[in-house]
């Protein structure tokens, strides 16, 4: 397996971005990435949990996101 990648939902007050697009994750994913991604964590940049599910990335509370990174296989 590749790379693993978590995405948090961001917590600052005010910010909109996210770490990753539903673009994005199409092209790690394509790469070998498994991306786990935060319930919510693109709402501030207009991406649904349906967007960026549907492009390759798991969805999950954070300590299920990190879990799975930390993780060894």
């Amino acid at each position: 397996m590749g790379l693993k990648i978590a995405v948090p939902k961001t917590t600052t007050e005010g910010e909109r971005r996210v770490g990753v697009s539903p673009e994005t994750v199409k092209k790690l994913t394509a790469l070998g990435c498994a991306v786990s991604i935060e319930k919510g964590a693109g709402e501030g940049a207009s991406f649904t949990d349906e967007m960026l599910a549907s492009a390759c990335g798991r969805l999950a509370a954070a300590e299920v996101s990190f879990a799975r990174c930390r993780k060894a296989e």
